[in-house]
């Protein structure tokens, strides 16, 4: 991971700055610039026009990395509790994203669990009139989660709750996390990745990583995986995120980034044309 990634990561699990943060206040305007709203209410009204205009239908993110408080943990899983709520009152999907470390893992395992159990559960008594939206898919952090974070995906998968897992191209290890997923019911959003390690973990350079995410969409994309009733996603950063954001690790005022929620069924096309001069892909119809 690189000197700037490590000094921000322990800048978030710092709680005097934490507080310096909550304060300041400083980062609002920025934000407004990509958020989808200030609460609930309003992020809702962006969705809704969002797919009422232009047919893109969305995932709420709450962004909370590496929460220490418990009762910024508990905050955090009562807003997304309360966002679950609301979108299924207003028949949109009930897809969110959560991170792990936002809602209990940094304190407790067994805390964390029952928190991401509790959210799924949730998500699961949700109508679904869209069609295919409602999951919770648990977002990949830094290394040092990441089997955990796999461990839980299977966990809950095995629960029957509608589960998904984000899976970074740039780990050497994810087509091995893959090929243990591809074969099942369950769903993966693959992302190039923000947390990079060293050698010994990711792929190095734009050229590496970007096979990488070739191999891994060619598995996910595989009449193997179609077959078994699997159901890739592919997410970027982007402003069209909708996220709750309480990234310090304090309660403090809520906000929604806008993400496009699609499969990779929908974006073949453009896929074939950004890599198909890499490498000759079979695409199959969903």
């Amino acid at each position: 991971m690189s000197i700037v990634q490590n000094t921000m990561i322990a800048l978030a699990r710092n709680a005097s700055v934490s507080r310096f943060m909550r304060s300041a206040g400083a980062r609002s305007a920025l934000a407004t610039r990509f958020i989808g709203g200030a609460d609930v209410e309003v992020a809702l009204t962006t969705a809704k026009r969002l797919v009422e205009r232009h047919g893109i239908r969305a995932s709420l993110f709450y962004l909370g990395e590496y929460v220490v408080d418990r009762t910024a943990i508990e905050y955090n899983v009562n807003q997304v509790l309360a966002a679950i709520d609301t979108l299924g009152r207003a028949r949109l999907d009930v897809h969110v994203s959560i991170d792990p470390t936002a809602i209990g893992f940094m304190e407790d395992d067994t805390f964390g669990t029952a928190n991401a159990t509790l959210i799924a559960q949730r998500v699961a008594c949700q109508p679904s009139p869209l069609g295919t939206g409602n999951k919770v898919m648990l977002d990949m952090e830094d290394l040092s989660i990441l089997d955990w974070t796999c461990r839980l995906h299977a966990l809950l998968h095995a629960k029957g709750l509608l589960v998904a897992l984000t899976l970074q191209a740039q780990r050497r290890r994810t087509l091995d996390d893959l090929g243990k997923l591809v074969c099942q019911s369950t769903s993966v959003r693959l992302v190039k990745g923000a947390f990079p390690e060293s050698t010994a973990h990711d792929y190095q350079g734009r050229a590496c990583i970007d096979r990488g995410y070739l191999d891994a969409a060619h598995l996910m994309l595989s009449p193997e995986a179609r077959d078994a009733g699997f159901y890739p996603a592919r997410g970027r950063s982007r402003c069209n995120r909708r996220s709750m954001s309480n990234r310090r690790g304090v309660q403090g005022r809520s906000s929604f980034l806008l993400q496009e929620n699609r499969c990779w069924g929908e974006q073949r096309a453009r896929f074939r044309s950004r890599f198909a001069q890499a490498r000759p892909i079979q695409f199959t119809e969903s």
